[in-house]
C-alpha cells in the first residue's frame, strides 16, 4: 500500500514538489511500517511464535508487553492515519497527488489504518473480560481532541482547496479517535453500553468520512480541472458555471460540517451522546469526557465556518479571475461518481438504523457486551423525519411562491438602482477567504501559531519542535554510519555473522 501510494503521489514525477512530497510520504509511512513489524513480532512472542491473527487473540501477554504493543500500534497505524503529530505528510502529499488519488488516500487508505488499530485494540488486546489500562483511553482521547481541534483550525487558514481538505482529514481522524478513546475508557470503567456506542460512533464516522471526503476531493478535482486553480481566492461564481459540481460539493460540505439530516451529523451526534453519557461517571473519566465534549463542540463549529468559507468563496459571488469566469461544467465522467457518493451521504444520514445493523456483527465480534444498545440509539435519531420535513417545506414554499406570483403579478417597469456612488461592483469588493476566517484565527492565534510567527503554523510547528531536531541528529550521525557501507564484501559477511550470533544467543537464552 505504501509503495503504490508513493508512485501515485509522484504521478507528476518531473515536478520537484511531487518528488519532495513523495519522499516525505515514503519516509513517514515506512517508519510507521517499522513500528508495525515490531508490534507483530511482540504479538507473536505471546502467541507461541505464531503470526496467525487467531493465535494473537488467544495469546498471553504481560501488562508491560500489552502496553508496548498498544504504543507501537498507535505509532504505526497513527502515522498512516495522519493523527497529530504524525500528520506532516498529509498536507504535503495531497496537493501533489491527482484529486482522484487524494480521494482514494483519504477515503480508503487512512481508514485501513483505523481498521488496523481497532483490530489490535479490540480483537488482540482487549479480549473477553479484560479491562484495559485507563491511560490507553486517555491517550487516545487526548490525541483525538488535539487532532480534531488543530486540524480544523489549520484548515481555516488555508486557501488551497486540497490542502484545506487534507487538514479536514486530520480533523475527522481526530473525531474517530475520540470515539475510540471513549470506547477504551468506558470498557476500563465497566460501562459496556457506552463503550459499544462509542465504538459504533467511531466505525460509523469512519464510513461517513470515506464517503464525504471522497466526494469533496472529487469536487475539488473537478473545480481545479475547469477553473485551472486550487486557490479559493481565484474562484468565485462557479455555481452558475458548474451547477452540478456545486450541488454535489455542497452536499459533501454539509455532510462534513455535520448538518442534519446528512451522514456526518449522525456519527457526530452519536459521539456526543456517548461522551455525554460518561458524565455520570466519576473521577478522571468525567474530566476526560468533559474535555472531549468541549473539543468536539469547537471542532463542529469551526468545521461549519471552514466549509461556509470554502463553498461560499469558491461557488458564490462574482468570478475572481479569468479562469473562473470561463469555467465550464465538468464532464459526465467526473460528476457521475460525485453523484453516487452524494446519494450515499444522504442515505447513510437518513437511514442510520440500516447502518447500525450492518455494523452490529463487527461490534459483536469485538466482544462488546453492550452492542444491542446501538440499535436503540440508531433508531432514536430522527434524521428521516427531518429529511421528510425539509422536502415538504421546500415543496410547500415553491407552491406558495407560484401562487403568490400568479395572484399578485402586475406590470412593472425597471430602471437603474441607487449604486451608492459605486457604478461597477467587481470581485475585489467581496470577502476574501482570509478575511472571512480572520476573526477566528485571531481569537485562537496562540494555538494556530504558538511560536508567534509563520514558523509556528500547522505542520511547520511540529516540523520545528519534533522533526527538525530528529533531522539534525540523523545528519550528525550519517557521516559515521555511512562508513558501514564500505563496499567491502568481507565487511558485509562480518555483519551477517555478528547478526546471526546475536539472534542465536537470544534464542538460546530463551
Amino acid at each position: 500500500m505504501a509503495l503504490s501510494s508513493f508512485f501515485l503521489v509522484t504521478y507528476e514525477h518531473k515536478e520537484q514538489s511531487a518528488q519532495d512530497s513523495g519522499f516525505v510520504y515514503l519516509l513517514m509511512t515506512h517508519f510507521g511500517t517499522a513500528a508495525l513489524i515490531i508490534m507483530f513480532l511482540c504479538l507473536a512472542s505471546g502467541a507461541g511464535g505464531s503470526l496467525d491473527f487467531a493465535a494473537f487473540a488467544k495469546g498471553t501477554y504481560t501488562p508491560f508487553m500489552q502496553s508496548l504493543i498498544f504504543v507501537l500500534a498507535l505509532i504505526g497505524f497513527g502515522m498512516k492515519a495522519g493523527i497529530i503529530p504524525f500528520h506532516v505528510w498529509l498536507p504535503i502529499a495531497h496537493p501533489s497527488a491527482p484529486s482522484n488519488i487524494s480521494a482514494l488516500m483519504s477515503g480508503v487508505m487512512l481508514k485501513t489504518a483505523i481498521y488496523g488499530l481497532m483490530l489490535v485494540l479490540f480483537r488482540f488486546l482487549i479480549v473477553g473480560s479484560m479491562s484495559p489500562p485507563l491511560w490507553w483511553g486517555l491517550l487516545l482521547l487526548a490525541i483525538g481532541a488535539l487532532s480534531s481541534v488543530m486540524g480544523v483550525l489549520y484548515s481555516l487558514m488555508e486557501h488551497d482547496i486540497k490542502v484545506l481538505l487534507a487538514y479536514h482529514s486530520i480533523e475527522n481522524i481526530g473525531i474517530i479517535f475520540l470515539g475510540l478513546g471513549a470506547a477504551v475508557i468506558f470498557t476500563s470503567a465497566n460501562l459496556p453500553s457506552l463503550a459499544a456506542l462509542s465504538l459504533f460512533a467511531a466505525i460509523y464516522h469512519t464510513l461517513n468520512h470515506a464517503l464525504f471526503k471522497s466526494l469533496l476531493f472529487m469536487g475539488a478535482g473537478a473545480v481545479a480541472h475547469s477553473a485551472h486553480t486550487r486557490d479559493i481566492d481565484d474562484m468565485g461564481g462557479l455555481i452558475k458555471r458548474m451547477p452540478l459540481v456545486a450541488l454535489f460539493f455542497f452536499i459533501g460540505a454539509a455532510s462534513i460540517a455535520a448538518v442534519p439530516p446528512l451522514n456526518g451529523f449522525v456519527s457526530e451526534w452519536l459521539t456526543f451522546t456517548s461522551l455525554l453519557g460518561g458524565l455520570n461517571s466519576s473521577g478522571i473519566v468525567v474530566f476526560a469526557v468533559s474535555a472531549a465534549v468541549i473539543a468536539l463542540a469547537l471542532t463542529s463549529a469551526f468545521a461549519l465556518a471552514a466549509f461556509v468559507k470554502a463553498f461560499g468563496i469558491a461557488f458564490l459571488g462574482a468570478p475572481r479571475s479569468e479562469h473562473a469566469r470561463h469555467a465550464r461544467e465538468a464532464p459526465a465522467s467526473m460528476y457521475t461518481g460525485m453523484g453516487i457518493l452524494a446519494l450515499a451521504c444522504i442515505f447513510a444520514g437518513i437511514f442510520p438504523s440500516i447502518i447500525a445493523r450492518l455494523i452490529f456483527p463487527s461490534l459483536s465480534s469485538f466482544g462488546m457486551a453492550g452492542a444491542p444498545s446501538i440499535l436503540a440509539a440508531a433508531d432514536g435519531i430522527p434524521t428521516f423525519g427531518i429529511f421528510v420535513i425539509l422536502l415538504a417545506s421546500c415543496a410547500i414554499s415553491l407552491v406558495l411562491m407560484r401562487l403568490l406570483k400568479s395572484r399578485f403579478q402586475t406590470d412593472s417597469s425597471t430602471g437603474p438602482t441607487w449604486d451608492c456612488g459605486i457604478p461597477v461592483v467587481d470581485a475585489h469588493m467581496q470577502y476574501s477567504a482570509k478575511g472571512f476566517t480572520m476573526p477566528i484565527i485571531r481569537s485562537f492565534g496562540s494555538l494556530v501559531s504558538p511560536l508567534g510567527s509563520a514558523q509556528g503554523y500547522g505542520a511547520k510547528f511540529f516540523d520545528f519542535i519534533i522533526y527538525a531536531p530528529i533531522t539534525a541528529v540523523f545528519l550528525a550521525v550519517s557521516p559515521w554510519s555511512r562508513k558501514l557501507q564500505s563496499g567491502n564484501l568481507f565487511h558485509y559477511i562480518l555483519y551477517l555473522i555478528v547478526t546471526l550470533v546475536a539472534v542465536l544467543t537470544y534464542a538460546l537464552m530463551g
